[in-house]
């Protein structure tokens, strides 16, 4: 099930000033799981969408299984001192052998209240 890519965007909103692509990058679930491991950022997002998945994944998938994420939301999720505050918009597009089969939109305010 390594057949399995998600193409993540993040785009910065921030007042007064240009809207900012930030991460323009595709790469397969599994080489996703494994930078989450090594990157903070992406280590506090992966980790907050585990919280509403039906399962952990683990490489490799486990095929003909149905990986649910309900009632997803981001809420207290600990970010990097660096983050800027501003609002922030992940868009993932999922693809099985080139076959898109899911689209999942993010849209964040970050304060300084949720910053480590």
């Amino acid at each position: 099930m390594s057949d399995i890519t998600v193409r993540t965007t993040l785009h910065s909103f921030r007042k007064n000033m240009q809207t900012i692509k930030l991460i323009d990058l595709t790469i397969t679930i599994c080489q996703l799981l494994d930078v989450a491991k090594k990157t903070k950022l992406v280590s506090s997002y992966v980790d907050n969408i585990k919280k509403y998945l039906n399962v952990i994944p683990k490489c490799p998938l486990r095929k003909n299984f149905n990986y649910t994420l309900t009632g997803f939301h981001i809420s207290n999720m600990e970010l990097p001192a660096y983050v800027p505050e501003g609002k922030y918009k992940t868009m993932h597009i999922l693809e099985y052998r080139n076959k898109r089969i899911a689209d999942i939109m993010v849209w964040t305010h970050v304060s300084k209240l949720n910053k480590i």
